[in-house]
């Protein structure tokens, strides 16, 4: 007899999992090592990262919005943090600032490569090893340095436009692999996961490709692009004038023996052009007229409607302030509201980036190195600077209330970290200041000692040095004694 079918809304029990195990998928929609996540079909695959390309390249508040990133987390430093205080972590600190400046390109190229995620949403970055074994013309053993020890050689990018597809196990649904088709033999090349940095804007369920940045700035992207080309075409149409043929008189153009001559007028029309070849060839008896349009009065303001468009690009990446001042208009306490919310977006943008180095790219450089195995899971951290220096008047005047509220401030941090802040780290500190009398041709005056200095954060410090602390009160004058006219 046969099994009844389940009541709707009644699941069979399923067996039971480990806690361990991985149950669900991420979800996205997925067809081999294809992804159709996006619903435009313009922007899948290779057809996507073309238009992003052209998005880049040719449109100018793109161009300028991405550049504006991108010199930004470029002027950013970078700064090694020691996991401990024992010898081994200072070496290993070292071990991986050699690393950093020991590759065939600069630290400040990769980070400019990785910085394509931006265009397209995921750039892929193969590690590429050396044995360091001083100067060699062997390019896996050349190095810096001479200890035998592994470090990167280089950390390549693998351009999007040669993407293949992407390798998975179907089994777990994990990525394994990126292949591509390069030029120029076009051969398929498999880079695994496991020696590579794969880059993403935004994880989005697990997508591989992640989410370009221009991604919601397409829409108006597509329609200021042909508006443009729509207002280019009017306006060459206008300087030219409607073209207008007349054949000859009892000459009739719609018979089918002349079909050869009305298709040649035709594309006569449609080319005609003012250019510096302009010029035009007519056989006896046909006339050509050009109809002037006058002074035209277009029915819409296309500047206005581009300066719209424009104004959406710029605000899906946070850029408006690019726009300011373009229309008159702007000031200055707007624009710092526009840059300070940039800035907060760029500066997690590039906290990122330094998480995806320290999870991935660190352990496994340091796994090569059995020198380092005692260290365990306790690696040198890679900490990135901030966008931008932070107001030193603000800072200073802070500084000082705590001081003037007797807050004892850990001297030899907080002294070391005022010192990187205002660009004066290693210099001496009780000669940061002082005024060459010869140059200035003042009396030499000594600087108040920077905050943090034992002035300081004692009894706080005062302007031109003075110290802090309370005068004694002048006694009040002697009231002089009367006198007898006084009296009267």
């Amino acid at each position: 007899m046969a099994e009844p079918a389940p009541t709707l809304g009644i699941v069979k029990q399923t067996p039971k999992k480990s806690s361990f195990a991985e149950v669900g998928r991420a979800g996205f929609r997925r067809f081999g090592g294809e992804i159709y996540d996006e619903f435009l079909t313009s922007l899948r695959g290779l057809a996507g990262i073309k238009v992003y390309r052209e998005m880049r390249d040719n449109d100018p508040i793109v161009g300028a919005t991405l550049y504006a990133i991108e010199q930004v987390i470029e002027r950013a430093s970078w700064s090694i943090r020691p996991a401990g205080k024992t010898n081994l972590d200072v070496e290993a600190a070292d071990f991986l600032r050699t690393c950093m400046h020991d590759m065939e390109h600069t630290w400040q190229e990769f980070i400019a490569e990785v910085l394509s995620m931006l265009t397209y949403g995921w750039v892929w970055m193969e590690e590429v090893y050396k044995i360091r074994k001083g100067q060699n013309n062997n390019p896996e053993l050349a190095s810096k340095e001479n200890d035998g020890l592994i470090g990167w050689r280089k950390l390549a990018r693998r351009v999007q436009s040669s993407f293949y597809q992407w390798v998975y196990d179907e089994e777990s649904g994990d990525l394994l692999a990126f292949q591509q088709m390069a030029p120029p033999d076009y051969k398929v090349r498999t880079i695994p996961l496991s020696k590579s940095l794969h880059f993403r804007t935004k994880l989005e369920g697990g997508n591989p490709e992640g989410r370009s940045i221009l991604r919601n700035a397409y829409r108006p992207w597509y329609f200021k692009k042909n508006i443009e080309e729509i207002e280019a075409i009017g306006m060459e149409r206008d300087l030219v004038g409607l073209p207008v043929f007349t054949p000859p008189e009892n000459y009739d153009i719609d018979a089918t023996e002349n079909k050869p001559v009305r298709d040649q007028v035709t594309k006569i029309i449609s080319n005609l052009r003012r250019d510096e070849q302009e010029g035009i060839c007519l056989p006896s008896g046909w006339t050509l007229s050009l109809l002037s349009m006058g002074v035209s009065r277009r029915q819409f303001d296309s500047d206005r409607i581009i300066n719209r468009y424009d104004k959406r690009i710029a605000a899906t990446a946070l850029a408006q302030f690019i726009l300011l001042g373009m229309d008159r208009v702007g000031s200055f306490a707007l624009s710092r509201n526009q840059n300070d919310i940039f800035l907060v977006a760029v500066q997690s943008l590039l906290s990122k980036i330094a998480a995806h180095i320290n999870r991935v790219a660190i352990p496994r450089l340091f796994a090569l190195n059995p020198k380092f195995a005692s260290l365990g899971s306790g690696l040198p951290q890679l900490i990135p600077g901030k966008v931008t220096d932070p107001n030193l008047d603000e800072l200073s005047n802070y500084v000082m209330r705590l001081a003037g509220k007797g807050f004892m401030l850990p001297k030899e941090h907080i002294l070391e970290e005022l010192e990187t802040v205002a660009g004066l780290s290693g210099l001496d500190a009780e000669r940061i200041g002082e005024i060459d009398e010869d140059e200035k041709g003042e009396k030499l005056v000594q600087a108040p000692p920077l905050p943090g200095s034992a002035t300081a954060f004692g009894g706080g410090a005062g302007p031109q040095g003075q110290k802090n602390t309370p005068k004694p009160a002048k006694p009040a004058p002697k009231k002089p004694a009367a006198t007898e006219s006084d009296e009267e």
